[in-house]
């Protein structure tokens, strides 16, 4: 009720003289009072109904944020993972490569210096040199990295093959081989590797 019904009660007992006028003003005061209660109490659910929903709605909001932002740190370590695991496998490629190149300079040094039998020399260098090559081809990254001395590698042992064949088919006991070029090609392998 509103001031105005009330003094609109009022005038209505007063003008009509009712009796127990007291009783009509009493009611219209405890309506008034329970109507303002109601009013404030109807005025304070709709606040607090308006604050949860806007609580829960910035809960949620926070909650898909962080959300996400957990989603997109797990994808990035994942991706990290990935990438270390694959650096990981490089470098120990890398590592694999250089003992196997340092093996087979120390084979050529030992030849060059007269270090050793001639033949088990020879015997070692034609078998380190496929497995080099074997192993430069079976890492890609590595073969790529190293496609020129690979190249080049493979052109010079196959170069020193062919000429020993010619050497033996044409009955020659003996023949000269030229290690230069190789040693050459495993300096520039290790120099890169070490890169």
């Amino acid at each position: 009720m509103t001031p105005e019904d009330i003094k609109t009660i009022l005038e209505t007992v007063i003008a009509n003289k009712i009796r127990y006028f007291w009783v009509y003003i009493l009611i219209s005061v405890i309506l008034a009072l329970v109507s303002a209660f109601v009013f404030e109490f109807i005025k304070t659910k709709t606040r607090n109904l308006a604050t949860k929903s806007d609580i829960e709605t910035l809960t949620d909001k926070v909650e898909s944020v962080k959300y996400d932002y957990l989603k997109k740190i797990e994808e990035y370590k994942k991706e990290l993972s990935g990438k270390y695991e694959l650096e990981k496998t490089l470098i120990s490629s890398k590592v694999e490569t250089y003992q196997l190149v340092t093996s087979l300079k120390v084979t050529i040094l030992k030849r060059k210096n007269n270090l050793g039998s001639e033949k088990e020399l020879m015997e070692q260098f034609f078998s380190k040199i496929p497995e080099l090559l074997i192993h430069l081809n079976s890492h890609f990254q590595i073969r790529i990295d190293l496609s020129e001395e690979i190249a080049v590698l493979e052109n010079s042992y196959n170069e020193i093959v062919s000429s020993i064949e010619q050497a033996r088919s044409s009955g020659a006991s003996e023949y000269h081989i030229d290690l230069e070029k190789i040693e050459k090609v495993i300096d520039n392998i290790q120099e890169k590797i070490l890169m």
